[in-house]
């Protein structure tokens, strides 16, 4: 079956997050080849505009402008990975050389390479499904079949989950009226007395097959050295609490991660962020003005409550709805905002279909700033304590928080995101996740005596050492080492009380290429009070 517009709509959607939402030369490329067409991106580099980011409608304009071309053949480059005289760069070569084309499947075996290599794999590691790729292309050229790579994840079994992987010579063409993306922005924010987050709710009616995936949003200033690898989103069982799944596979985009690919039974499930290692709120720069000597917001303050809103504009729709408000000034200042307060402000302030327009935020702070010139010397005081409370450093900079994208999506019926709410990390969702990461750990990997045994987690971006639930009333003193080929990275020592629930020893975000890591048992105490 060939592709439609439709599925240029749903892909578009999928990848951009929102149609309202430009992409770039590369986005739209990816975007274009996912829709099935065969095309040449030096084709569609002679007809991007001058601007570096398109809208929707240009793309939806070049999109069924670009004419499909047919795809060449492998059989040489199979004959040489057959042979083993190839390596990953020759393969690379070939295909620059070979296949100037840059079509759909060409397109995937290099994002597979890309992965292997990135990796540290090596070619004869690898040759096995390779080859079953190549298998795989030879087939799609002889029966002139579309076929999409999209969900491709091993298969196994987890409880009432299924984790779904179609190996590359059984994937199935899937209608754009089944693909159902769901976005929603949420916020990680870490504080020393513990860290939260927006949780999203949304209720399975019928057995349905998902995919998570979590992007952190850039573009409000964020620095990328303190959550990238280190955030992920997490699915629990509303009932049981019971973690379903994670984010555990790296994306090509940065700052980007997915799920496996599962299948929920009916039910009610929720959506929590986690970090993986502590950010400290380390001094970066000078510190900030808020208010001009005319009384005015300054330029600075200006452009973060432009950051704010864009934050707390959950739905992407460009106002603040009651609710999302609601959420922004209990994390800025912990006071809830009544239905009262909520009219009178929208009766003031300029709004759309009953929400605040960005004009309105700004103003509505310009307000705040100007009680500081009436003589209420502590509301710049109480600004910062406002904004250091969502992350914001001094100078202005967002560094103890992680705005991010939230998107859930489904291949049968549509899942809608509800009830965002700020949730604080529980003891019970620690045990549970926890839980979660000792029954996924390699086997290789086991730190035992005759008592206990402890595991480690590891998966495309971060790691984790993790405790068993024991009755033990024993302390385990825990060396873990995370070290490469040249240095020592970390070196951190625990104090473990086995007694208890499922509880993660460290989590460790891999941030370099293949890092070991190590864990051994040092000076062992008895009982303990």
């Amino acid at each position: 079956m060939l592709r439609t517009a439709d599925t240029f709509d749903a892909v578009y959607y999928n990848t951009a997050g929102s149609f309202s939402r430009t992409v770039d030369l590369l986005e739209f490329f990816e975007i274009i080849i996912s829709s099935g067409k065969n095309v040449s991106f030096l084709n569609i580099k002679e007809r991007w505009p001058n601007d570096e980011q398109i809208t929707f409608d240009e793309a939806t304009q070049i999109y069924q402008a670009e004419e499909g071309i047919n795809i060449h053949r492998y059989e040489k480059l199979k004959k040489h990975i057959e042979n083993s005289d190839l390596t990953f760069e020759k393969i690379f070569d070939y295909m620059k050389r070979k296949m100037p084309n840059n079509t759909t499947e060409e397109a995937e075996i290099h994002q597979m390479l890309s992965l292997f290599f990135k990796r540290g794999d090596t070619l004869q590691q690898v040759r096995s499904p390779v080859l079953l790729w190549f298998s795989y292309l030879f087939e799609t050229e002889k029966n002139y079949s579309e076929q999409s790579s999209v969900f491709m994840q091993p298969s196994f079994s987890n409880g009432n989950v299924r984790r779904n992987r179609e190996r590359a010579d059984s994937l199935v063409e899937l209608d754009a009226a089944s693909i159902h993306p769901y976005t929603r922005k949420s916020i990680l924010i870490y504080r020393e007395k513990g860290c939260c987050c927006i949780e999203y709710r949304f209720t399975v009616y019928t057995e349905a097959e998902i995919q998570l995936s979590l992007e952190i949003n850039y573009k409000v200033g964020l620095l990328q050295q303190h959550f990238e690898r280190n955030i992920v989103a997490v699915i629990y069982d509303c009932n049981s609490s019971a973690t379903i799944t994670a984010t555990s596979i790296l994306d090509n985009a940065a700052g980007t991660y997915l799920s496996d690919k599962i299948t929920l039974e009916p039910g009610q499930y929720c959506i929590q962020l986690r970090n993986c290692s502590p950010i400290e709120d380390e001094p970066l720069g000078s510190e900030g003005t808020l208010v001009t000597d005319k009384g005015k917001i300054s330029q600075d303050y200006r452009m973060a409550l432009l950051n704010i809103f864009d934050i707390f504009d959950l739905n992407d729709n460009g106002t603040i709805s009651a609710d999302e408000f609601h959420i922004y000034t209990l994390l800025t200042g912990d006071e809830e905002f009544s239905k009262e307060e909520w009219r009178a402000l929208t009766d003031i302030f300029d709004t759309r279909n009953g929400e605040l327009t960005m004009k309105a935020f700004i103003e509505y702070h310009q307000i705040e700033i100007s009680e500081y010139l009436s003589g209420r010397e502590d509301v710049i005081s109480d600004v910062w304590t406002s904004l250091q409370q969502i992350g914001f450093h001094k100078d202005l900079s967002i560094v103890t928080a992680c705005p991010c994208y939230i998107k859930i999506t489904s291949l049968a019926n549509p899942i809608e995101l509800t009830d965002p709410t700020i949730r604080w990390y529980s003891t019970t969702e620690d045990e549970s996740f926890a839980e979660y990461l000792y029954k996924h750990s390699q086997s290789m990997f086991i730190l035992s005596n005759s008592e206990v045994t402890f595991k480690k987690f590891r998966c495309d971006y971060y790691a984790a050492i993790v405790k068993p639930e024991s009755s033990l009333e024993k302390t385990y003193t825990i060396a873990v080492t995370v070290k490469t080929s040249l240095r020592t990275i970390d070196n951190k020592v625990h104090t473990v009380k086995m007694k208890g629930g499922y509880k993660i020893i460290q989590m460790i975000p891999t941030l370099y290429k293949q890092p070991e890591i190590f864990a051994e048992f040092q000076k062992t105490r008895r009982a303990y009070n």
